[in-house]
C-alpha cells in the first residue's frame, strides 16, 4: 500500500496526482489548545516548508539541537574548538592546510548558542545552563539551543543541512501538534499532509456519508479516545469508533483499491488528501523534470540543478560547503580548480528575482574553486545568484539533455559531493522528508 501511494507522486505531471483542490486545508493558528506549551519571552513561534510550526528565538530565528551534545559527560561538543587534524573516512589520519585552518569556523561560529536575556527564567521544558565557555545559554529538553549563520532571515530553515541528511545531528526543535498516536505530518509535492506512521496519506470525507465509501478503510479511533482540538472520535452506524478532524471523517485506501478508483475519488471530490500547510513551490524560473532518481529541478533551459554538500574529517564532522569555506573542498572534485570552475556554473539570478520559500538570491564567488592554496583568495569576482537553502545552485557540463543527471552523487571520497535537486515529496528516496513528532 504504501508503494502504491507513493507512486501517486512519482509517475505523474506537474500538475500532481491531487489537483490543486486539496480542501481540507487545516489552520495553523497556535491559539489551539494543541500547540499550547509554557514558553519564556525569549522564545518565539514560526513555521517552515519541511516540517511546520517550529520553535524560533523572539526575533524569529530559527532554533535548533544536535546530538553532538548528547555526551556521557554532559558537556556540549558544540564549542569553539578548532581542530588542526582529522581522520580520513580510510582511517588515516591528516592535517588541515593553512588555508584551511586559516578559514575554519568553529563550531560555535556556525551555530551561535542561543543566549538567555538579562531577566530570562526557566519555565516548563525550557531550561537555563551554565557553558563552560563562562556564558548561559538556552535549553529545551535538556538539549542546549542554538541558531545557524546560514539563517540570515527570520523564517529560514538552512541550517538543517538543506534537507539532504542532518550532519552532526542537527534538527530544528519542532513543536507538538497533539495529533492522535500513530499521525503525523508528510511532505509531498503540495505541502504537508496528514499520514500515519507508516507514510499512507490520510483522507478526508463528510461524517454522514458512509455508505459512499466501500472499500475505504476508516481510521480507527481507540475506545478511550477523547475529543481533542480539531480531533474527535466519531460514532460510526457499526458501532466502531472513526477519527475525524475538523468534523470530516478520516480514511485510509483499502487493500483492495485501484490506483484508478483512488484516481476517480480524488478527481471527484469524494476523498481529498488533508493539506495542513500548503508549499511555496519553486520559483518561476524553474521546472519539474522527471530523472531515474526521481523529480529533479531544472534551470529554463533544462539542465538539473544541483548543490554542493560536503563535511570535514575532523572529530565532528563540521559542514564545508558555506560560502566563504576552503574551495580545496569542491575543486578535489574535479582534480582542479579551473576544470571544476568550467564542469559547475552558478545559476545566474534575473535582475528582478526575488526569494521564493527555500529559494534565494545571493552574491556568490565566481569562480569558486580556482584558487591553488585552497581559499577563495582575494578579489574573487562575485556574481547574482540562485541558492537552495542556502546553498549556491551549480549545473553540469556533462549534463545534455532534459532529466539528464551526470553529476549526481559526484564526490571526492566520502567527503564532498554534488547532488541533484530533488523534488522533495515526490522522488524515489526522499525518505527523510518524513517528520515524526513528540
Amino acid at each position: 500500500m504504501v508503494v502504491i501511494m507513493r507512486r501517486v507522486f512519482i509517475y505523474t505531471s506537474r500538475a500532481t496526482f491531487w489537483g490543486a483542490s486539496l480542501v481540507f486545508s487545516a489552520s495553523l493558528a497556535l491559539a489551539n489548545a494543541e500547540l499550547a506549551e509554557l514558553m519564556p519571552a525569549d522564545v518565539g513561534v514560526g513555521t517552515s516548508e519541511a516540517g511546520g510550526p517550529l520553535y524560533t528565538t523572539s526575533e524569529g530565528m530559527t532554533l535548533y539541537s544536535t546530538s553532538l551534545d548528547e555526551t556521557a559527560s554532559g558537556i556540549p561538543r558544540c564549542s569553539n574548538a578548532h581542530f588542526e587534524t582529522g581522520v580520513h573516512h580510510l582511517g588515516e589520519s591528516y592535517k588541515l592546510s593553512t588555508a584551511q585552518l586559516e578559514l575554519q569556523k568553529t563550531c560555535l561560529e556556525r551555530w551561535p548558542a542561543f543566549i538567555p536575556s538579562d531577566d530570562a527564567k526557566p519555565v516548563g521544558k525550557w531550561t537555563i545552563i551554565d557553558r563552560s565557555e563562562g556564558f548561559e545559554q538556552w535549553a529545551h529538553n535538556g538539549r542546549p539551543l542554538y541558531t545557524s549563520i546560514k539563517d540570515e532571515f527570520p523564517g529560514e530553515v538552512n541550517g538543517s543541512a538543506g534537507g539532504y541528511g542532518r550532519r552532526g545531528g542537527w534538527s530544528t526543535v519542532q513543536i507538538s501538534l497533539g495529533f492522535p498516536p500513530g499521525i503525523k505530518l508528510v511532505r509531498t509535492v503540495d505541502g504537508l499532509v496528514l499520514a500515519t506512521g507508516i507514510n499512507q496519506l490520510l483522507f478526508a470525507a463528510n461524517i454522514e456519508a458512509y455508505e459512499v465509501f466501500a472499500g475505504w478503510a476508516p481510521v480507527q479511533a481507540p475506545d478511550l479516545a477523547v475529543s481533542s482540538g480539531d480531533w474527535k472520535p466519531v460514532m460510526r452506524p457499526d458501532g466502531s469508533r472513526q477519527w475525524s478532524y475538523k468534523n470530516q471523517a478520516l480514511y485510509l485506501t483499502g487493500k483492495d483499491m485501484t490506483m484508478e478508483s483512488i484516481r476517480a475519488a480524488v478527481a471527484e471530490e469524494v476523498m481529498q488528501p488533508i493539506l495542513y500547510q500548503r508549499a511555496q513551490g519553486a520559483p518561476a524560473a524553474f521546472q519539474m523534470q522527471y530523472s531515474i532518481a526521481g523529480w529533479v529541478y531544472t534551470n529554463d533551459q533544462e539542465k538539473t540543478l544541483y548543490v554542493f554538500n560536503c563535511s570535514d574529517q575532523t572529530p565532528i564532522r563540521m559542514s564545508c560547503d558555506e560560502i566563504g569555506d576552503p574551495a580545496v573542498y569542491r575543486s578535489s572534485i574535479c582534480g582542479s580548480g579551473e576544470d571544476c570552475a568550467r564542469e559547475w556554473r552558478p545559476v545566474l539570478a534575473a535582475a528582478d528575482a526575488v526569494k521564493v520559500g527555500e529559494w534565494d538570491v545571493r552574491e556568490v564567488p565566481d569562480p569558486p574553486f580556482s584558487d591553488a592554496a585552497g581559499a577563495y583568495g582575494e578579489n574573487v569576482p562575485m556574481v547574482r545568484a540562485w541558492t537552495y537553502l542556502g546553498k549556491p545552485l551549480y549545473t553540469f557540463a556533462g549534463d545534455h539533455k532534459p532529466g539528464d543527471i551526470n553529476g549526481h552523487t559526484v564526490r571526492y571520497y566520502g567527503v564532498s559531493s554534488f547532488r541533484a535537486v530533488k523534488v522533495l515529496g515526490n522522488s524515489h528516496d526522499d525518505g527523510e522528508r518524513f517528520f515524526a513528532r513528540d
